[in-house]
């Protein structure tokens, strides 16, 4: 059996829940534009794409959507509105931030501005990886959400030419496949409870030593998928065979911790 070492991340749930609803609500906003947030023509974000990265394509989406919502304030010059928010974010992680003097309520719209700037550095250097990594850990475990990321990442994807890209591609819109490392195996392996998302057999190997675990590109990387950690799931042997590269099937699956019955 995979063991998993992690460091717990402390926080504030209300305040966590709050970011991931509003990071999900902009996923499924038609209007706004994907590429915005995750462009797969910068080298970065395609590197992301053809080899997996402990730092995913979906912890960069969830900083650029909380970093843009406050740009978003400041830029409508309610900087003392983004203040005070990221503030609060900043005291829940107890993060000091009282070095940076606020002005006087007669202080005029400049230092005010000044202020939230400074405020909003702060925010980006101590708070937004905590941030991120907490709201990562909630969006993780949702397979709607993450079919709808990776269906948004796969329609850019698919638009990649081989010529353009050759040391990614080993075909137009289809990209090179990789062994995922040990670190994604224990995490995706972590997450799904040691089952196979499709029919649901044990692999734990706790009771029984006959399973093979698989670990399945939920979009597959023939119809564009990326090896990015969102787009894998656990599956046995037997049902990963089953769906090859035809589906991109997937189960949203939710293991009570008793029946309320």
């Amino acid at each position: 059996m995979i063991r998993l070492k992690t460091t717990p991340i402390e926080i504030n749930g209300d305040l966590v829940l709050s970011m991931a609803a509003s990071v999900s609500a902009t996923l499924n906003d038609e209007q706004n534009e994907f590429r915005y947030y995750c462009d797969l023509t910068e080298k970065e974000s395609l590197a992301k794409c053809a080899k997996a990265n402990r730092k995913t394509l979906l912890h960069d989406y969830i900083a650029a959507v909380c970093c843009d919502g406050f740009t978003y304030i400041m830029c409508k010059h309610f900087d003392e509105e983004a203040a005070v928010e990221m503030i609060m974010w900043l005291d829940s992680l107890q993060i000091d931030h009282t070095d940076i003097a606020k002005p006087h309520e007669n202080s005029d719209y400049c230092e005010m501005e000044h202020y939230a700037d400074l405020i909003q550095e702060r925010f980006n250097d101590k708070a937004l990886p905590i941030i991120t990594d907490a709201v990562f850990a909630i969006l993780f475990n949702d397979k709607d959400f993450l079919y709808k990321f990776n269906c948004k990442v796969t329609e850019q994807i698919k638009k990649l030419r081989k010529e353009e890209f050759p040391e990614y591609l080993q075909g137009d819109g289809y990209l090179n496949r990789e062994n995922p490392p040990a670190w994604l195996k224990s995490g995706v392996f972590y997450r799904d409870r040691g089952r196979c998302q499709e029919c649901g057999t044990d692999l734990s190997r706790i009771f029984a030593n006959g399973n093979n675990e698989n670990y399945d590109h939920i979009i597959p990387l023939r119809q564009g998928g990326s090896n990015d950690p969102s787009n894998y799931q656990l599956m046995c042997e037997h049902c990963n065979k089953s769906k090859r590269d035809r589906s991109s099937a997937y189960r949203n699956v939710v293991w009570p911790f008793w029946d309320s019955e």
